[in-house]
């Protein structure tokens, strides 16, 4: 187990046998959120600045757990089943922050939802043995379940690549304002070569 995913998910367990099904609910989404930021920040390409406008500020298009999700899949970064179940921990989550009057792993909603991450993840029935050291019910088939999600996205975070960035385009010579200077759009083009790999055209774009 890496070091962060076994510090997260230790930390994870630990708040599980302490806290109450609506703050497991939250701190959950929370976790599961942190670190698939963490993986997404590691796979794209650095943002020079200290605040990146990605990811921080209220109005950041990755601000929030839905965009991070949709994103991480669209990219390749995790699969279409896990995006649904992330969303399912998501509307878990939303369900015990929106609930005010109270909510518990007993409503009807919640346990279908949590009966469908755990059918969809598997772990139930995989890592049977481990199922006594969880609560029992469905708030412990959610903590068992969200304990191994925040493993692996952890260790996908710590061993994903790194985007590289594009090279720039550099007009050739011939090229001038109407575009007309002795090349077409794909010579021009091909001119542009990435710097790191002397030989392969590089892109405008």
């Amino acid at each position: 187990m890496t070091s962060h995913a076994k510090h997260w998910d230790a930390k994870f367990c630990d708040e599980l046998k302490k806290e109450s099904d609506r703050a497991v609910a939250i701190i959950a989404a929370a976790l599961l959120e942190h670190a698939l930021e963490t993986l997404l920040r590691n796979h794209l390409v650095p943002c020079g600045a200290q605040d990146d406008p990605l990811f921080d500020g209220p109005y950041a298009p990755l601000s929030n757990f839905s965009s991070k999700i949709d994103l991480a899949n669209r990219i390749g970064l995790i699969s279409a089943r896990w995006c649904r179940d992330l969303h399912l921990i998501r509307k878990i989550r939303n369900t015990f922050a929106h609930n005010v009057s109270g909510c518990t792993y007993d409503d009807a909603s919640v346990r279908a939802r949590v009966l469908e991450l755990v059918r969809s993840q598997r772990v139930l029935e995989t890592c049977s043995k481990l199922r006594p050291g969880f609560p029992e019910g469905p708030k412990g088939d959610l903590g068992m379940t969200v304990s191994w999600m925040l493993w692996w996205l952890w260790a996908l975070a710590e061993d994903v690549s790194q985007l590289k960035t594009a090279p720039d385009w550099v007009p050739t010579k011939t090229d001038d304002a109407t575009g007309t200077g002795g090349g077409g759009p794909t010579e021009r083009v091909s001119s542009a070569v990435d710097p790191e790999q002397p030989g392969i055209p590089g892109t405008p774009y």
